[in-house]
Order: C-alpha cells, then sequence, then structure tokens
C-alpha cells in the first residue's frame, strides 16, 4: 500500500482523512497524533483500481489429463483474473507473454500422485528458456506450492509452468489439479 500525504490535512493535531496514518516527530509521539507540534499526517492511497492492475490468475480442472511427460509446459484450461493485456495467456502452448518492464510475483501449485520412477517432483518456472525458479515436493504424492519473482527487462518475455521433475507425473484427480498467479510488484 502506498502512503501519500496528498488531501491530508491536520486539524487540531488530528488527521482529517477517512482512511490516515498519523506521525509525530516528537520523542515520544502520543495516540491519535494528539501531539501539539510537528504532527504529520499521511493518507494511505485507494486500493489500486482493477484498470491499474497487472497479473494473471490460472487454474486447470480438466480430468481429461492424467499425467505429464518431463519438461512439458502445464497447459491451464481456466482464466480465473485477466483484468488487463499487460500480459496475456496462450492456451495452446501454455505461454505467459509478459508486456511489461517489472518484477512480478509468480506463485504456483501441482496436485500429484506419483511418478514412475522417482522419490520426489519438481515443477519449474522457466522464463525465455531460463529456469527461474524450482519447487520440489520430497515425497512423490501430494501438493506442491512454489513461488519466484520473475523479473522482465526485455519485451516481450515468454514464461511457463512446467514438469522438471525427470519422469513422467500422475496428476491428482481432485481439482483444482494446479493453479498458478502472478502479479506485477515493481
Amino acid at each position: 500500500m502506498q502512503i501519500s500525504n496528498s488531501g491530508c490535512s491536520c486539524k487540531k493535531n488530528k488527521c482529517q482523512c477517512r482512511d490516515k496514518i498519523c506521525l509525530c516527530l516528537k520523542p515520544k509521539p502520543k495516540p491519535n497524533c494528539r501531539c501539539k507540534s510537528s504532527c504529520i499526517c499521511l493518507c494511505r492511497c485507494a486500493p489500486i483500481s482493477s484498470s491499474e492492475f497487472c497479473g494473471l490468475s490460472l487454474s486447470l480442472t480438466s480430468s481429461e489429463i492424467q499425467t505429464m511427460e518431463d519438461e512439458e509446459t502445464v497447459i491451464f484450461d481456466n482464466i480465473i483474473l485477466k483484468p488487463k493485456s499487460c500480459i496475456t495467456y496462450n492456451e495452446i502452448t501454455g505461454g505467459i507473454v509478459f508486456k511489461r518492464k517489472g518484477n512480478y510475483l509468480v506463485n504456483w501449485n501441482i496436485s500429484v500422485e506419483g511418478t514412475y520412477s522417482k522419490p520426489f517432483v519438481s515443477y519449474s518456472i522457466i522464463q525465455d528458456d531460463q529456469t527461474v525458479g524450482t519447487s520440489t515436493l520430497p515425497v512423490s504424492i501430494g501438493q506442491l506450492s512454489g513461488s519466484c519473482i520473475i523479473q522482465v527487462q526485455n519485451l516481450p518475455s515468454v514464461a511457463k509452468l512446467a514438469n522438471t521433475t525427470g519422469d513422467i507425473v500422475r496428476l491428482s484427480e481432485f481439482f483444482p489439479i494446479a493453479n498458478l498467479s502472478i502479479v506485477k510488484i515493481i
């Protein structure tokens, strides 16, 4: 949440803002900014509107996909949130295309029911053919969760979530099978 002092005013050493933060610059500030001098009022900016939000949320719910080959990309079948075209999703390739430079927080989870030979499961975020985040489940059955920061410096940039276990992974029958969310943070 950003903090700004625009539109704020102090009257009788109290902030006149609906959603406010008061800072007293005295050595011992008192509650509710009731100091007699050196009072600074800061208003919290309004929540980010959906027109300014840059993010994407996807899920995989289809029971038709029962296994994933090694290095296969997760193809999500449900776009939950796509408020702007700063990030687009290719439902055929599973590619997530970033159209704005910046830093993005990526969170993912996937429910798995085993492999054919490995005692673990790994899925990675791959951006422009480079692995930028990997999450490993130390057993082959359960829900794997991961997160990473993607830095987009060159446009367009393409990322994907892929099986990097080194084996075929059997997916869970429970829904949703997988989720991925991305939000621009800087």
